[in-house]
């Protein structure tokens, strides 16, 4: 026998395949923290306060579901390696590597990325 769906399930069904839709990112949202927080909120702090050529590991990223994509295409994905390089003149952005490549943020945006220490996230790892 086929199955049918109500026309709110089947609404839900196909705004959650839309791209942009609400569903799809409530969804997408869920993916961007790590599951298990694997060092204490103190350690975590944002990518803009970052000193230029420490080496840090993306832990979550604190924005709306439209502004995450263009992210999430240049490769800032939680758990890549991230490492500030310099600060454009005035309001403009940051240059970072971002596993090997260099990407151009803006400030805004550096501080809504949760990063914390790559030499402790490599201690917290090797213990588990």
């Amino acid at each position: 026998m086929e199955e049918r769906l109500k026309p709110d399930a089947a609404e839900e069904r196909v705004s959650a395949e839309r791209p942009g839709s609400a569903n799809r990112r409530a969804a997408g949202e869920a993916l961007l923290a790590a599951e298990e927080p694997l060092a204490p909120e103190a350690s975590v702090r944002m990518l803009a306060n970052v000193p230029l050529e420490e080496e840090v590991v993306l832990v979550r990223i604190d924005l709306a579901g439209d502004e995450v994509e263009p992210l999430l295409e240049r490769g800032i994905v939680p758990g890549c390696r991230l490492c500030p390089l310099h600060y454009a003149p005035g309001d403009g952005p940051l240059v970072c590597r971002v596993d090997g490549s260099l990407v151009a943020l803006r400030r805004e945006t550096a501080t809504c990325l949760c990063v914390r220490s790559a030499q402790e996230a490599m201690g917290l790892l090797d213990a588990n």
